[in-house]
């Protein structure tokens, strides 16, 4: 993981230092709902409109977001570590990325579902 992601380049640096607090998070009964400890995220190099007279093309190192794991990046780490937990984390990441009507069954009626039923799916050869 820490060669494929930056983000996650120092990850076990950083469980090594608050290796109590780590500990904690992940013993936590529901990690999904849990502070994370702050892991800052190393700057991205990202393209940069070019001001009156610049050179195109220029890059610049930014930090993005607040500097620290996003939600994403919190997902990631519970499927690594408390994989039993990923159902309900990816859950509450999708209703707060998309919104919670992705997350909730869709209301059905009996009318909608006969009337489903009596159209065919496939047309015969």
């Amino acid at each position: 993981m820490q060669g494929a992601l930056p983000e996650f380049a120092n990850i076990m640096q950083y469980m090594t230092e608050d290796a109590d607090q780590w500990a904690e998070w992940i013993a936590s009964e529901q990690p999904q709902f849990a502070p994370l400890p702050k892991v800052p995220v190393p700057p991205k190099k990202v393209k940069v409109e070019p001001k009156e007279g610049e050179e195109e093309g220029k890059e610049e190192e930014v930090v993005v977001g607040d500097g620290y794991l996003n939600n994403f990046q919190k997902l990631i780490l519970i499927k690594v570590l408390r994989e039993e937990k990923v159902t309900m984390a990816a859950s509450m990441y999708v209703g707060a990325s998309l919104g919670q009507e992705f997350t909730e069954p869709r209301p059905w009626n009996l009318q909608e579902v006969r009337r489903d039923r009596q159209t065919p799916s496939y047309a015969p050869r």
